[in-house]
């Protein structure tokens, strides 16, 4: 049993972790404590990362550099170890990989594995939108009492 289970725990990793590298981007050292959280795509091409627990400079590694399958990348530190990355493919058939593997943030191309969603409904026409009879939710009005600054507007004026 126990070999059973072995044999099928080697067969599931092999195929999960399997991605084929298409170019690696970065392999450097940021400590076992950092951690990786990859945001939803929200623009086609766009790549957003997250590194928590971070203190190396990212920016100085990442900001910048372009290959064939990326248009370029940023990285921007927000405080406390906390890193926003930032990443604008070139082909739509690409995807960035990027993991913690033994205390070294690994940044790989592989190939996209994503497919385009399909719709469940109809689009309005662009008559609907200029009328104003397309459907639509109703906006979220409430804003938080904090938001983050960004540039020189780190903090409210005192």
């Amino acid at each position: 049993m126990r070999i059973l289970l072995a044999i099928l725990f080697w067969a599931y990793s092999a195929t999960a972790f399997a991605q084929e590298t298409l170019f690696k981007v970065i392999d450097i050292p940021v400590g076992d404590d950092a951690r990786v959280e990859r945001h939803p795509t929200v623009r086609d091409g766009l790549v957003e990362v997250v590194v928590r627990g971070c203190f190396s400079d990212l920016n100085i590694v990442l900001t910048g550099r372009t290959n064939k399958y990326v248009a370029g990348m940023d990285a921007v530190y927000v405080g406390g170890g906390v890193w926003i990355v930032k990443a604008m493919m070139r082909n739509p058939g690409s995807d960035l990989r990027v993991v913690i593997d033994k205390g070294n943030l690994i940044i790989d191309v592989v190939k996209s594995d994503k497919e385009a969603p399909e719709l469940d409904e109809e689009l309005p026409t662009v008559q609907a939108l200029v009328n104003g009879t397309a459907p639509s939710s109703k906006a979220n009005t409430q804003f938080p009492p904090l938001m983050f600054l960004h540039g020189d507007a780190l903090s409210y004026a005192m």
